[in-house]
């Protein structure tokens, strides 16, 4: 097989959907796995992968993940012949190669291996990406954790290019970027640096719409506003979620909120994001026609509630405008949306009438859900009812 051929032949694995796939696809990836295997064995340098091919290859897993029979076997060939490549990655290579990796676990070697061979391709590229490669190289990272220290060099690697990048990035760019941070630590200053990185471009991008604002906020999942440079992204955010116009979705609510999980309320810039959402999260009440949240997203909305302190006026008036949205969901919580709901409530006191609210519309889930008490359960009631006073009982 040619170069052009193989990576036909890759590429079109895209339009499989591996994740749910038969034996049919099965077995196409061990015929494929197969036939790179023989090419190995007798590989010259003229049938080496060029950089279209790497490409091609890459991208044809973007409806892949490594839980997939043959897949880690597959990305252990591509390792061996993504390193056989020697042209030098320009902008949209590296962009797609990485975009295609979108669904791909760290937990699987094969995934860090080929991160590993793709690197010094990514740090001698030259070019700066553009806004749309920006987006999709980071969100093709959007499964893996930077707790590996192959992902960390990625994220070097890429921020030199979003610091070298001058087109302004729209909002769907930037909520697909951001989004795809969603298993990064604040923990590591690699991540930081992105962050301040990626805070000079929102701060210099025009409105970002509801869906770039559920987005940007779900993506910061794991980052923890002890950090300046967490709180920096948050201030950026802010006159974009202020100014929006458009009319939230539940989802896009319900991801923003959950993106806030690890974010105090000690912080101004945390109250000030709060107060913002909270004005989305009231319209939901007040527009007539409107479709009821999920179970799943009410679990969402509360566990976003887990650092936030009920001592702060801009808490409490969310939590107002969260009971009426408890109390007409039209599901009943199940166990873990209900646990959910209680260890939003960690700092909570039900000194204030909003959290005893609140209190009343969950304790109708939890006897009409008929929910068992498991031990996970009562571990998650016992934290969220902590600060609770008995004179409320």
């Amino acid at each position: 097989k040619t170069n052009k051929e193989v990576g036909m032949l890759l590429y079109g694995l895209g339009c499989f959907n591996l994740i749910n796939s038969g034996n049919g696809v099965r077995d196409v990836l061990l015929a494929i796995r197969n036939l790179l295997v023989r090419s190995n064995e007798t590989v010259s340098v003229s049938e080496a992968w060029n950089k279209q091919t790497v490409s091609m290859a890459l991208y044809g897993l973007k409806n892949a993940s490594g839980d997939i029979w043959g897949i880690s076997e597959l990305l252990e060939v591509y390792s061996l012949r993504i390193a056989t490549c020697s042209e030098r990655f320009d902008p949209t290579t590296m962009a797609s190669s990485l975009n295609g990796l979108r669904n791909m676990s760290t937990q699987h070697e094969g995934v860090l291996q080929i991160l590993r061979v793709l690197l010094p391709h990514l740090q001698e590229c030259t070019q700066p990406l553009d806004s749309v490669g920006v987006a999709n190289a980071l969100y093709g990272l959007r499964c893996m954790s930077s707790n590996h220290v192959e992902v960390r060099n990625v994220i070097v690697a890429i921020t030199r290019h979003i610091n070298a990048c001058t087109q302004v990035l729209p909002p769907k760019q930037i909520g697909n970027a951001l989004y795809g941070i969603r298993n990064f630590s604040s923990e590591h200053v690699e991540v930081r640096q992105l962050l301040c990185a990626m805070t000079v471009h929102i701060n210099n991008a025009n409105s970002l719409d509801a869906q770039a604002i559920g987005n940007s906020l779900y993506g910061c999942r794991n980052l923890s506003t002890v950090h300046v440079e967490v709180r920096n992204l948050l201030k950026a955010l802010i006159p974009h979620a202020a100014q929006c116009k458009q009319q939230m979705h539940n989802q896009e609510i319900a991801n923003a909120l959950y993106g806030m999980k690890l974010m105090s309320t000690e912080y101004v810039e945390v109250r000030d994001m709060i107060r913002v959402l909270t004005y989305h999260v009231s319209n939901v009440s007040t527009t007539k026609g409107r479709d009821p949240f999920r179970a799943q997203e009410v679990g969402n909305l509360m566990y976003g509630l887990k650092n936030m302190n009920s001592e702060y006026i801009e808490v409490r008036s969310l939590v107002a405008a969260l009971s009426p949205i408890m109390k007409n969901c039209r599901e009943i919580l199940n166990t873990q949306e209900i646990s959910n709901a209680f260890m939003g409530l960690q700092h909570m006191s039900s000194q204030y009438s909003e959290v005893r609210d609140l209190l009343v519309v969950l304790k109708y889930h939890l006897i009409e859900g008929n929910i068992t008490l498991s031990k996970k359960l009562i571990t998650s009631m016992i934290v969220g009812l902590k600060n609770m006073s008995r004179e409320h009982i």
